[in-house]
């Protein structure tokens, strides 16, 4: 069998489809993978995926919809290579890749057979609280791009209730999966390499640290940490916010982080590929984005032993409980509330914490490697069926 996987940007690959990748692997089929090389938003090793027996394949397509010429060009190329190659299975990811994957799929080729169109959606970009123009328009476009999907997995449980009133391709079905499953090896609990990532910061003792990674864009809201920290530093506490990742946000957090006087209280330290270590240094992690599908990185917080501080939404509704402060995104004030709370009460941190681990087992690569395998396991068994007809044996 021969797959297809489309993403938009390149690393996306990487960072969060390596439970895909390690399923189809076990099962030997033949990976093709088609992003844009060119502007990578997480970190993209190409030759390592070449080396693990990914062909990668270059295409100009865009995250906005407005680049038009860019986008269209990059479904011709789409087209092409599910001729060239004789693809089996197309596996898109992301609202463009989705989109295109999925018009592609839809076309016939030669011989008159169709792939199959797998559509993971890592959040709809409709959702409760949503603006109603947003909701209507991005709502009716994936139910028309349904029509043109055999599979739709979706990774929290208002996406999944929305999917199932999709109409699908004849025989199509909707799954959930526990997110992209982290990496129970990696993230875990470390006092001592904590520590050293603690001195080779030159974070003194006694000073509390908290941590926030992703994306810096508006919708990963981290403005509202600066803030929060703003607040916070009135109070006279010993504490440090370390804000991990790069995008098109960072000059206008460092001008607020400078401009409040922050500098020596909240740093802002790009991306980083050893982020484990970051978890294990730090004694809380925030997540104030304003949307998320599923929010892996507060998983493998938690997995790590931090307690979160997080805002209200569907992404967090799968495991803010009993180990998490959930408010609502625009609200400065009950973040730094309960960041000083955290912060004076160690009982409840080590309570969160011990919630947070056991919380996290529940969202492992292996579990939803086992969901992914059943899944390209029935599209495997279901291979000799073409249009409605049997393939002769």
């Amino acid at each position: 069998m021969k797959i297809l996987i489309i993403t938009t940007v390149s690393g996306f690959l990487q960072q969060f489809l390596r439970a895909d990748i390690a399923a189809l692997q076990k099962r030997g089929w033949e990976i093709f993978y088609a992003s844009n090389f060119s502007h990578p938003v997480y970190a993209c090793d190409r030759e390592e995926m070449e080396r693990s027996g990914i062909t990668c394949l270059d295409i100009p397509i865009e995250k906005s919809p407005a680049k038009i010429l860019s986008n269209f060009s990059a479904l011709r190329q789409i087209e092409t290579i599910l001729e060239k190659f004789h693809i089996d299975v197309i596996h898109c990811h992301t609202p463009l890749g989705g989109a295109l994957g999925r018009f592609a799929g839809n076309h016939s080729y030669s011989g008159g057979r169709k792939p199959k169109v797998i559509y993971t959606t890592h959040g709809f970009h409709f959702y409760k609280g949503a603006p109603k123009k947003d909701f209507l328009l991005w709502k009716n476009a994936e139910k028309i791009l349904a029509g043109m999907t055999d599979v739709l997995i979706t990774v929290n449980r208002e996406d999944y209730g929305a999917a199932r009133t999709f109409h699908l391709r004849e025989g199509g079905t909707v799954y959930r999966i526990p997110g992209v499953g982290y990496d129970s090896e990696r993230f875990h609990p470390d006092a001592a390499d904590g520590a050293a990532l603690r001195k080779e910061l030159g974070i003194e003792d006694g000073t509390f640290v908290f941590l926030t990674a992703g994306e810096l864009v508006a919708n990963k809201n981290q403005m509202v940490l600066v803030q929060a920290a703003k607040r916070l530093k009135a109070f006279d506490k010993a504490f440090r916010l370390l804000i991990l990742g790069e995008g098109s946000e960072r000059d206008r957090l460092q001008a607020a982080i400078d401009r409040e006087g922050l500098g020596r209280k909240v740093q802002l330290l790009g991306y980083r590929k050893d982020i484990e270590r970051f978890y294990r240094a730090a004694d809380c992690f925030l997540f104030p984005s304003i949307r998320e599908g599923f929010g892996m990185a507060a998983v493998e917080a938690m997995a790590s032993g931090l307690p979160l501080i997080a805002s209200d939404n569907r992404g967090t509704r799968e495991y803010a409980r009993e180990n998490a402060f959930t408010c609502r995104y625009d609200d400065a004030d009950s973040f730094t509330l309960f960041m000083k709370r955290i912060m004076e009460e160690p009982e409840q941190w080590e309570a969160m914490s011990r919630a947070g681990i056991r919380m996290a087992e529940n969202f492992t690569r292996d579990k939803t490697e086992a969901i992914l395998d059943s899944i390209y396991g029935t599209l495997e068994r279901n291979d000799g069926k073409r249009n409605g007809e049997e393939k002769e044996e």
